[in-house]
């Protein structure tokens, strides 16, 4: 089983990323351009392909019909209870990361201005907070999806600023690495499952930007929608001793790496190793923490 998950879950991902970067980068500028999204959304959908844990359809028994999604899409946002059953909040996670993904792309697009692009950013953000944050997971704290678009916006305009070479993909890599370890003591296979296809396609994309020099900027929306989400529906969906604590320094970890903006751009040796210290020192305290609490049995 272990030995299925690491092959399927990480490897897998891993080789089909790496390959698609160094593709895509042989495109020209526009190839480089989307390359590092590219390969992070075919490693995601090779994963799922191989050990499937996220649901593209509401019913595996027929298609997704447009006009049915577009109806929960809009109960999801904006919340009214139709007293009927819907898709919980894990089925939006992979299109809410897709969705941040396609206007991360639009706003680095060559003619939109920079301003355009933060705005847009706000908008994703709170469009994704709200369905990934909806009332079922905490119906006593209406303030939660605020505060989860603001930990997206903040997590997605950092790592957009910092990303540069393959030590963010790295560091986020082992992130997800963290934050599939931390879902596994939760006793949540599902998502500990996409934390991997993640942790996967963000090392083929670490490995293959050394040859390609791509632009790496696109792991910043999937880092900042699917690290909150994933620890958010985690938390509020499973049944262990693991500390909220645990969930929250994953779900947080990319906002370590704030004090890198103190860093002059001359400096850029130390801005990878202080970059990799940090994601690494708040990746390990989060597993620890969650190891402590909730040691793993495979008896």
């Amino acid at each position: 089983m272990i030995l299925d998950a690491v092959a399927f879950g990480l490897l897998l991902p891993l080789l089909a990323a790496g390959v698609v970067l160094l593709a895509a980068s042989r495109m020209g500028k526009g190839g480089r351009a989307v390359s590092s999204t590219a390969a992070l959304v075919v490693g995601f959908v090779v994963g799922n392909h191989f050990r499937p844990a996220a649901e593209y359809r509401f019913d595996a028994d027929r298609p997704l019909a447009l006009g049915e999604f577009a109806a929960e899409v809009v109960h999801a946002v904006s919340g009214v209870s139709s007293g009927t059953l819907h898709a919980p909040e894990r089925y939006w996670l992979p299109w809410a990361v897709l969705f941040a993904v396609g206007v991360g792309l639009l706003a680095h697009a060559p003619k939109v201005p920079r301003i355009v692009g933060h705005l847009l950013r706000v908008v994703v953000a709170v469009l994704v907070a709200r369905l990934l944050a909806q009332p079922s997971l905490r119906p006593d704290v209406p303030w939660l999806w605020a505060a989860f678009a603001a930990v997206v916006l903040a997590e997605w305009e950092l790592l957009d600023t910092v990303a540069e070479g393959a030590w963010l993909s790295w560091g986020l890599g082992f992130v997800f690495l963290a934050a599939g370890a931390v879902l596994l003591h939760a006793h949540t296979a599902r998502l500990t499952d996409l934390a991997t296809f993640v942790a996967g396609s963000c090392f083929g994309v670490a490995l293959a930007v050394r040859w390609t020099g791509a632009d790496v900027r696109g792991i910043a929306p999937v880092a900042a929608v699917a690290l909150p989400g994933l620890m958010l529906i985690g938390q509020q969906s499973t049944y262990s001793e693991v500390p909220t604590a645990s969930f929250a320094l994953v779900a947080l970890a990319p906002l370590v790496l704030t004090p890198l903006l103190l860093l002059p751009e001359r400096h850029r040796r130390w801005r990878v190793f202080a970059g990799l210290g940090l994601l690494l020192a708040t990746a390990g305290a989060a597993v620890f923490l969650a190891w402590w609490a909730e040691p793993l049995s495979f008896d």
